[in-house]
């Protein structure tokens, strides 16, 4: 009789959290924000504007020269240089990558197209959502790569320009990429951005460059913004706790095609071995709500200033620490945004770095000398890079004819160039023992170094 009772008691509740949790998701629609995956998915784009089916196309062309290779149980060893295997500090590897690109004229056209086109829609089936993301993203992986590998041969090769331009299509590839708002999509193109990072710093440490080639991609690099790749990636996170909320209860959660349905039914309880009767299911809509009300908070971190975002992001743990046991939807996906936000804070001044890497390249080239400011570039009609950490510019030091070049990162500390992945990183200066899930990295973004942390 008693568990009667509490089960005819939660109805009404489960009742009222579902409205509040229906009224929640009004006020994201009304906001502009997505709350199901069609709402999530890119805008349409023309067979003419759309560069998905040229990308698809590139892959499979690629696949005939990926090479061959293992990892064994040391470094990987390269079977058969292609596109996908080759050691890039090795001159005859990138002397037969030269010679494959050669062979594949109709990849490389096929690649400048696609990356000349304004949109990237792939016909993705957007209403199975937790199904549909992955396919495409092994073959952007594989253009990423061959942008990347094609950028080493022809600057090996001694043709810088050639090198430059496979350098900014690798980053107009990783642009495009930005049109999924989900966070599988915004982990693969960081992945993607790594490997053209990589291939610019052996560039620039190569022979001279041609300006306009440089200007190209500095343009192209200055097409992104970080920021609001960040809050879509997180949107995508949202709309995929919703998703998979809506399935766990045999149903779509914020639809607005769907009539009214009735609460979700609660399960009687059942009596478990020695006559004790186990405790009801978590309230769900509670759990969702509680979720909603935290990204929410986690949003509004994230679209602070970058030297600001970390003071945002605390404040999500600790209304997260609030949270009781009970609600674990909350507890346990809230935490999943900040894999993002610190993938986000190593890439934010990532393209800024490159941007001043090739204005020094410059300036050396036509001055025979580096400047003894970054603001210098501006004698050569060059932007001067700004630091999204520091609301200046990037932190540069001349040490004769080399240079330091680097941001000071999400700590907001100058640790003098030393980077994000080799700094300790539970030095108590930086680190608040009381949150010990959302620290801060501490450390610096420098120019040269990307490992891929």
């Amino acid at each position: 009789m008693v568990a009667l009772l509490m089960v005819a008691g939660c109805v009404p509740c489960l009742a009222a959290a579902e409205a509040d949790l229906q009224a929640k998701l009004s006020e994201l629609r009304a906001a502009g924000k997505p709350v199901t995956a069609t709402e999530l998915a890119p805008p349409p784009a023309t067979d003419e504007d759309n560069a998905a089916p040229l990308y698809l196309r590139a892959a499979e062309l690629i696949k005939a020269h990926a090479g061959e290779g293992d990892y064994g149980t040391g470094a990987p060893r390269v079977l058969k240089v292609g596109y996908w295997w080759y050691d890039r500090e090795n001159p005859e590897h990138l002397s037969a990558l030269a010679q494959l690109i050669e062979q594949d004229a109709e990849l490389v056209a096929l690649v400048g197209r696609a990356t000349e086109r304004p949109r990237c829609r792939f016909d993705s089936p957007w209403d199975e959502f937790l199904l549909s993301m992955s396919p495409q993203h092994a073959s952007l992986r594989s253009v990423a790569r061959f942008a990347a590998a094609a950028a080493y041969a022809s600057s090996s090769a001694g043709n810088q320009d050639a090198a430059l331009e496979h350098l900014r299509r690798g980053a107009a590839l990783v642009r495009h990429m930005a049109e999924e708002r989900t966070p599988l999509g915004f982990l693969n193109r960081g992945s993607c951005e790594l490997m053209w990072m990589r291939a610019a710093e052996t560039v620039l440490a190569g022979g001279p460059i041609p300006e306009e080639s440089a200007r190209e991609l500095s343009a192209e690099l200055e097409r992104r913004d970080e920021r609001r790749e960040l809050l879509g990636a997180v949107q995508g996170q949202r709309v995929e706790c919703l998703e998979t909320f809506g399935q766990s209860i045999g149903g779509e959660i914020g639809s607005t095609t769907e009539p009214p349905r009735e609460p979700a039914p609660v399960r009687t309880p059942r009596r478990e071995a020695g006559g004790r009767v186990k405790a009801l299911p978590y309230p769900p809509y509670d759990d969702l709500l509680a979720y909603l009300r935290l990204m929410d908070l986690a949003e509004e971190g994230i679209g602070r200033p970058w030297s600001e975002a970390a003071q945002g992001l605390r404040a999500v743990q600790t209304e997260l620490e609030r949270v009781p046991d009970r609600l674990p939807v909350a507890r346990m996906l809230v935490p999943n945004t900040r894999t993002l936000w610190r993938r986000a804070t190593v890439e934010a001044p990532a393209r800024q770095l490159v941007i001043a890497a090739l204005g020094l390249k410059l300036y050396r080239q036509q001055k025979g000398r580096l400047p003894d400011r970054l603001e210098g570039l501006a004698e050569i009609g060059w932007p001067v890079p700004q630091d999204c950490f520091a609301d200046r510019a990037l932190v540069y030091r001349r040490e004769g004819e080399r240079f330091l070049l680097y941001s000071i990162g999400p700590d907001l500390v100058d640790d003098g160039g030393a980077p994000v992945w080799s700094v300790e990183r539970d030095r108590a200066r930086r680190v608040d023992p009381g949150l010990p899930d959302w620290k801060v990295w501490p450390g610096d973004i420098p120019w040269q170094g990307w490992n891929g942390s």
